[in-house]
């Protein structure tokens, strides 16, 4: 991945997942998050469904990547330049794009999914270069505050192979919002 360095020519997703969470709490026909839902329907494939936190009056969208290793709720997707993010605070917290292509899901609803202190978060980052190279960084216990706390992040240990580059990506994007 000698393009981590200069990270233009890089797919790029971050996504996050649930580990040990009680299938008990339902919300109408959708789940409250992409664990759930794989939980749920084991055989379910990647997709767009319908989602509703604890709290949340109104269920959203989200894209749910389902591995072996559980659902997983895409929260960005950037592929090149077809989608701007070079944008306002609000865009950020509101989110922007096509969730079924690049897109930012929302800080208000990151934060709505992983405010559950009770439930253990995963932060995932999938990278892709134009040159078939790969690497990924998980981060364990993620969580965002909300709004009263600018939606701090929070993440604790780190594992995978994108290495230094990876501390480095996560801490710059995270501190340009």
């Amino acid at each position: 991945m000698k393009s981590l360095v200069g990270y233009f020519g890089l797919i790029l997703a971050f996504l996050f997942s649930c580990t040990g969470q009680a299938e008990g709490q339902r919300t109408g026909g959708r789940g409250t998050d992409c664990t759930q839902i794989k939980t749920r329907s084991p055989q379910a494939s990647s997709g767009v469904y319908a989602v509703q936190p604890p709290g949340v009056k109104k269920p959203f969208m989200v894209y749910c990547e389902m591995r072996a290793d559980g659902g997983w709720m895409v929260f960005q997707r950037r592929s090149g330049q077809a989608v701007s993010f070079n944008r306002k605070w609000a865009e950020y917290k509101n989110g922007f794009g096509d969730v079924t292509k690049d897109h930012w899901l929302g800080l208000e609803k990151v934060s709505s999914v992983t405010k559950d202190k009770t439930k253990k978060w995963t932060l995932r980052v999938d990278l892709w270069d134009h040159e078939g190279g790969t690497a990924f960084a998980e981060y364990h216990d993620f969580r965002l505050g909300d709004e009263d706390t600018a939606f701090k992040l929070h993440v604790d240990k780190y594992s995978g192979n994108a290495g230094v580059i990876m501390r480095l990506l996560i801490g710059d994007f995270f501190t340009a919002l």
